[in-house]
C-alpha cells in the first residue's frame, strides 16, 4: 500500500516536502494523472515529481511551508477563513474534470490536506 513520510531540504519549512513509497510492482500508476499535474498548474493540487527506478516508485510533494489541516485545526480559525478552506476543498475537487482527473484521486486525509495559512486556500494530494 506504500509509504508517507515527511521530509525537509536544508531544514527550512519553505522547502518541505511529503513523499510517497511504493515498492510493489502490481501497483499501477494512474499516468493521465501524473501528466496532467506535470504539465498543468492545477489551483489547489501539490505540485510533484514522480520517478520510478527498478520495483520502486516515489512521487515527491512540494508542500513547502504549508501547514496540515491538522495543525490548521489545532488553532482557532475564523469562520471565515474556515468556510473559505472548505471552500477551496470544494472548488479543487470540482475542478479536476476540466483536467481530465478523478475526484476521487484526492486524498482527503487531515494529514495530505495543506493549506496557506495566510489566504486559507488549500493545496490537495492526488495519488
Amino acid at each position: 500500500m506504500g509509504s508517507w513520510k515527511n521530509e525537509n531540504d536544508n531544514n527550512d519549512n519553505a522547502d518541505k516536502f511529503l513523499l510517497f513509497t511504493e515498492d510493489d510492482t502490481a501497483v499501477e500508476f494512474d499516468s493521465v494523472l501524473i501528466g496532467m499535474v506535470k504539465n498543468n498548474n492545477i489551483e489547489g493540487i501539490v505540485p510533484f515529481e514522480f520517478t520510478q527506478q527498478e520495483n520502486v516508485s516515489c512521487a515527491k510533494f512540494s508542500v513547502g511551508s504549508m501547514q496540515t489541516l491538522s495543525e490548521y485545526l489545532e488553532n482557532e480559525a475564523s469562520k471565515e477563513s474556515f468556510i473559505a478552506m472548505l471552500s477551496s476543498i470544494c472548488t479543487t475537487i470540482m475542478s479536476l474534470k476540466k483536467f481530465m482527473l478523478d475526484p476521487y484521486a484526492v486524498i482527503l486525509d487531515m494529514q495530505k490536506i495543506f493549506i496557506d495559512e495566510q489566504t486559507s486556500k488549500t493545496k490537495l494530494i492526488v495519488n
